[in-house]
């Protein structure tokens, strides 16, 4: 659907932000396919102000959350680069028949933003999760299984970058590491020796380096 009133124009720039920080070296991804969320096609759309309102408010809640805990291995700047990249196309706040101002996460219809930011282990097959804004916060998550004791982060960031505690000494053995580009693409190293194929989205030699991951997990 082409977009025409501004707030659907500003929606769109938003997805495309979203996706073009995904495909960034060094982008949290996860972070990206939450924000992604708010925009899913599947479920019913609402009108694209009340949409944009919705971005720009949970934008504001994970940064207050990051900021509360700056003493968290997470605050690398990654989380507030993304941020403002998608605040640069959001705009500001549309005004609306019900909105008097501010992002205030404290307003009634914006309660499921204190929805838990759940990132998944990037191993193939692997379904365990965690709240990251609770582990950047130090809050109890909601869930037990959604504890971020253990988790890491990988760099550079490939599929969703956290590695999940029963999964972190494998992936500490198979460290990724981007080598110099070339013209036939980008291609990615393991520390045990292995290469991907060159590829010209990096999408591609990322998810081979998860295929490569799994065959050493089902042989180690």
């Amino acid at each position: 659907m082409t977009a025409s009133t501004p707030a659907e124009k500003r929606l769109q720039a938003i997805t495309e932000a979203v996706i073009l920080w995904r495909d960034r070296p060094g982008g949290d991804v996860g972070l990206a396919v939450a924000l992604a969320g708010i925009l899913d096609a599947e479920q019913p759309e609402p009108p694209a102000a009340t949409a944009l309102v919705r971005v720009l408010r949970e934008c504001d809640r994970i940064e207050r959350a990051v900021r509360a805990n700056p003493q968290s291995p997470d605050f690398d700047g990654a989380y507030l680069a993304c941020l403002r990249h998608i605040r640069t196309a959001a705009g500001p706040i549309p005004p609306g028949p019900s909105e008097t101002g501010g992002g205030s996460c404290d307003h009634p219809e914006d309660q499921h933003t204190d929805a838990p930011a759940l990132r998944h282990c990037l191993y193939p097959t692997c379904l365990r999760e965690y709240d990251a804004i609770a582990a950047l916060t130090g809050a109890e998550p909601a869930r037990p299984a959604w504890s971020g004791k253990g988790w890491k982060q990988i760099r550079p960031t490939l599929a969703t970058g956290n590695v999940c505690p029963d999964h972190v000494p494998l992936v500490e053995q198979h460290a990724p590491r981007w080598a110099e580009r070339t013209e036939a693409g980008a291609v990615l190293t393991c520390s045990c020796g292995w290469t991907s194929p060159a590829a010209r989205w990096p999408g591609y030699a990322a998810a081979a380096w998860q295929n490569h991951l799994l065959e050493a997990g089902e042989t180690a």
